[in-house]
């Protein structure tokens, strides 16, 4: 086991995923990559009064999500899109991926305990990236799955950023007090992971 800073706790790397590991938002990459930009705009633009609310901070980042999931994805079967998941992962992978993040990853695994992945986005298309990087855990939003194995378009969980960070940390961990954690973000979507780690790298890639 890794010893943190103070030689006595563990330490865990927590590290953000969109903005922070990736160059771009991962669920918008990911629908342009299954639906094409075509369909991809016409969402958008379905959702244009919505669209225009949330920019003026009007309605839900969180259910203007869960709404632009459940658009593009509600009905289709949960196999299929795990694997889609690993068919983005093989096409576009790479190229999302910052370079200088990857090597934070591998340096982190070297000295940390733990290294997880927590992000906002969803469980499925993140988990090819964090086997390939050797990353230990991933706690993202969750997707509900009906009793036919067809996704409903909702979220089994709260859209996991912000307070809900740390809210899943905590449920998987339980007292983080006896962890060094050393955290990675790039947004105040990290700001309740930033308030509670021990080591902050904001922007560092």
């Amino acid at each position: 086991m890794a010893d943190g800073e103070d030689g006595r706790k563990s330490r865990i790397a927590v590290f953000d995923f969109d903005g922070t590991l990736t160059d771009s938002d991962s669920m918008i990459e990911f629908i342009r990559y299954v639906k094409g930009d075509l369909s991809f705009a016409k969402g958008l633009l379905y959702h244009a009064p919505l669209l225009l609310l949330f920019k003026l901070g009007l309605y839900s980042p969180d259910l203007m999500k869960e709404r632009l999931f459940s658009y593009f994805f509600k009905g289709k079967r949960y196999r299929d899109f795990i694997e889609l998941c690993a068919d983005f992962y093989s096409a576009l992978g790479e190229s999302l991926l910052k370079r200088a993040a990857v090597e934070a990853v591998t340096k982190e695994r070297e000295k940390s305990s733990l290294v997880i992945i927590v992000s906002a986005s969803v469980r499925e298309w993140i988990e090819p990236f964090s086997r390939m990087l050797g990353i230990d855990t991933v706690i993202a939003t969750e997707l509900e799955v009906d009793e036919r194995g067809l996704l409903t378009g909702r979220f089994s969980t709260p859209n996991c950023n912000r307070q809900e960070k740390v809210n899943r940390l905590k449920q998987v961990f339980g007292g983080l007090e006896r962890f060094y954690i050393s955290v990675y973000g790039d947004s105040e979507g990290d700001a309740a992971l930033f308030e509670m780690a021990d080591e902050v790298h904001y922007r560092a890639f």
